[in-house]
């Protein structure tokens, strides 16, 4: 993996761009916190079970040198998630846009 450069941050995560030394490819690499070994194991499943093209493709699966778990995933162009549903609205209620989007995700077979 070579020319790492981070495109977003979560709580529980961190995710570069990268380009796979072999091919050339641009792929995204998301670096997990420390201790979140169950998080990464049913990222992944859930990753292979909805599949392309609603999710990434999962291309493979890192330890940092420091020991944190990766998955390295194919690189989509768009919006955030955070972008595509709007601002967070206070409190437990979500705007019309931020529903769809979230329905929109749990109908995926």
């Amino acid at each position: 993996m070579v020319g790492l450069s981070r495109i977003g941050t979560g709580g529980f995560a961190e995710v570069y761009r990268g380009v796979l030394g072999e091919s050339g490819d641009p792929v995204a690499v998301k670096v997990f916190a420390p201790g979140t070994d169950a998080r990464v194991e049913r990222e992944a499943a859930a990753l292979a079970e909805v599949g392309a093209p609603l999710v990434p493709r999962l291309l493979g699966r890192e330890v940092t040198p420091e020991g944190r778990p990766a998955l390295i995933m194919e690189l989509v162009s768009g919006t955030s998630l955070s972008s595509a549903s709007g601002p967070p609205e206070p409190g437990p209620v979500m705007t019309r846009r931020q529903a769809f989007v979230v329905t929109s995700i749990e109908s995926v077979p």
